[in-house]
């Protein structure tokens, strides 16, 4: 169980900086990850990111769900993008989101298995 929650204080730190990143320099991760969204979109995003996190650091499993399901919307608004001229960094950028909820995926599923929270 250890192992697990360890994970999870990981990935919440983890939505700590990418929601803070997304809100304070949306322009940036726009170009960097090549699907070039709204900036307000992108802070939203952030606020969701950094509200998971904070799920995470009180209720691992909660939190991690809600991690999971925030994957999800990113993977679908990243893949509307695959039609613009950056399908190249969209293809990596849908990669790393991917790798980041099978992730997300698997520590929920193990820290919801050990401890009855729902």
């Amino acid at each position: 169980m250890q192992r697990e929650i360890q994970a999870a204080r990981v990935l919440a730190g983890f939505s700590f900086g990418l929601g803070l990143t997304e809100l304070l320099a949306p322009g940036w991760l726009g170009r960097a990850t090549g699907a070039f969204l709204s900036p307000t979109l992108l802070r939203a995003y952030g606020l969701r990111e950094i509200g998971s996190g904070a799920l995470t650091a009180v209720n691992p499993p909660a939190g991690l769900w809600s991690r999971v399901a925030g994957d999800v919307l990113d993977v679908g608004t990243v893949a509307t993008r695959l039609r613009s001229g950056e399908r190249r960094r969209i293809a990596v950028t849908l990669g790393m989101l991917l790798g980041v909820m099978a992730l997300d995926v698997w520590v929920a599923r193990k820290t919801t298995r050990r401890r009855r929270w729902f």
